[in-house]
């Protein structure tokens, strides 16, 4: 029988027992109905995954044995931070999932002269929340043990400031056939929001070393821009590539 995969923020060592409670214990018992004496597997973003199985449960918690702990080998070597443009709702929602499942190290919201407006300041720590808990649940599916960064948003130009590795800002207004060029191990990736970057910013990112790629003969939404960018940087210099 394959088991749950659940994130916890506690900590976690082999043999040990551990009580979930609040909403962990609600989706593990209310939405997954994992049965009691079932294998389950838990992680808190070290790298590893616990095995154990639930040995009890009731209506407010559940507890779990914890047996062995498996060291999960499948982050990229290529880090990417993926600086995306603001968008509304559910696109935002969408690009955090997909750029956790495609394996970026960590992602940088960022203010751009066609973006989604700047998130009040009063609601930012709501909104981080909101999208840390879409990486975990991505991570739960797709089996990383190490959770994707969510950064507090940012200007464009700060991004640029914050940039390392190889800075490659995605443009829709280039000609097709422009590739990434040969990547270093890290790698700051942008993109716009739709309509792409303004010239001015454009200007600003080659001006600060950045070098442009084109995803080819179509304007892509923005969520789709970053999931095509994504899979073109991993199967280049990540995890993607052919063996």
């Amino acid at each position: 029988m394959r088991g749950s995969r659940l994130y916890t923020d506690q900590p976690l060592e082999p043999g040990g027992e551990i009580t979930l409670s609040d909403e962990r214990h609600h989706y593990l018992i209310r939405v997954l109905r994992h049965p009691r004496g079932a294998p389950i597997t838990l992680f808190n973003g070290d790298g590893r995954d616990f095995m154990g199985k639930l040995i009890y449960a009731d209506q407010k918690f559940a507890r779990v044995q914890l047996h062995d702990a498996v060291t999960v080998d499948n982050e990229s070597p290529l880090q990417i931070e993926l600086y995306q443009a603001l968008s509304k709702g559910e696109k935002m929602d969408w690009i955090v999932q997909k750029a956790t499942e495609l394996g970026a190290a960590a992602m940088q919201p960022i203010m751009t002269e066609h973006s989604q407006r700047a998130i009040q300041e009063t609601k930012i720590a709501t909104k981080l929340a909101h999208w840390r808990r879409i990486v975990i649940s991505a991570s739960e599916q797709c089996g990383r043990a190490q959770l994707m960064a969510i950064k507090s948003p940012v200007s464009f130009h700060s991004a640029l400031a914050q940039a390392t590795g190889d800075i490659v800002l995605c443009s829709p207004t280039l000609e097709s056939g422009q590739h990434i060029p040969t990547i270093s191990g890290c790698l700051s990736l942008f993109i716009g929001a739709e309509g792409g970057f303004a010239a001015s910013e454009i200007q600003e990112a080659v001006a600060a070393g950045a070098q442009l790629l084109s995803l080819g003969p179509r304007i892509l939404r923005t969520e789709t821009a970053a999931v095509v960018a994504l899979t073109v940087a991993q199967w280049q210099g990540g995890d993607l590539r052919s063996s």
